[in-house]
């Protein structure tokens, strides 16, 4: 009987996927992610299981590969132009992770504006009454405006629970001027940063939105507003953020 082919992955895997895999394959756990390693694990590797980036290269390694799969949705994890040139297959699994990502949002959102971290380090350090004094400079989330820049799976979840769960007024703006189904207002960009208490950044990275959260918009938001980058981050410029929160100009995650 031949042997099964070895499926790589860089990270591990939850073991009832691992169980799932093994009748069919051979299943490795790269020992760590960096590319030597990734490099010198890849001869053998019929496919790939992909959580972590893969080096440029990694394909030059792998002369067996006959796919790759994104666990997850982003794929710039992959060297999609040399897979394609090899005939090699990736895929991705859009929508794996909708919920957990906006569950994501909103526990950022909530730590942020109810400022979690620094009233239980407060109530640890000074007491109950000491930290309880802090409160008063909180403002309660519901009735505020939430703003989301990409109106894809994860977008509209969020938007749901925002609007539904919470009554927010929620903003939103994707390439298509869409309320998709009366769940948000949709509006242009600038506006969406201008009038938001929070934005949510969940659009995904292309040539037309890396660097699009620069200075200038940032610059709009309102004092004190939090922005969430559940999306990938060359979508920000890193500086301008830097330089708002040493402002104090915005709360981020």
């Amino acid at each position: 009987m031949a042997p099964l082919p070895l499926v790589l992955l860089t990270n591990p895997i939850h073991a009832d996927a691992v169980a799932m895999l093994a009748p069919y394959a051979r299943v490795v756990v790269a020992p760590d992610t960096a590319a030597a390693t990734l490099r010198a694990f890849a001869p053998d590797a019929a496919g790939m299981i992909v959580r972590a980036q893969l080096p440029d290269d990694i394909l030059d390694h792998a002369p067996n590969l006959r796919g790759i799969v994104r666990h997850g949705v982003g794929l710039d994890f992959v060297p999609l132009e040399a897979a394609t040139a090899r005939g090699i297959p990736v895929a991705n699994l859009p929508g794996s992770n909708t919920g957990a990502v906006a569950e994501y949002v909103f526990s950022a959102l909530f730590a942020l504006r109810r400022r979690l971290a620094d009233l239980d380090a407060g109530l640890r350090r000074d007491g109950w009454l000491a930290a309880k004094t802090r409160a008063n400079d909180l403002a309660e989330v519901g009735g505020s405006t939430l703003g989301i820049l990409g109106m894809g799976e994860i977008g509209r979840r969020v938007a749901g629970i925002a609007r539904h769960g919470f009554g927010l007024r929620v903003l939103g703006s994707s390439r298509t001027a869409s309320d998709h189904g009366g769940l948000v207002e949709p509006v242009d960009v600038a506006t969406l940063f201008s009038e938001s208490d929070a934005v949510v950044i969940a659009c995904p990275l292309t040539d037309a939105t890396r660097g699009l959260v620069d200075a200038a918009l940032i610059g709009r938001m309102r004092p004190g507003a939090v922005l969430i980058n559940v999306a990938r981050g060359p979508i920000v410029v890193t500086d301008a953020v830097a330089a708002a929160l040493n402002a104090g100009d915005v709360d981020q995650h």
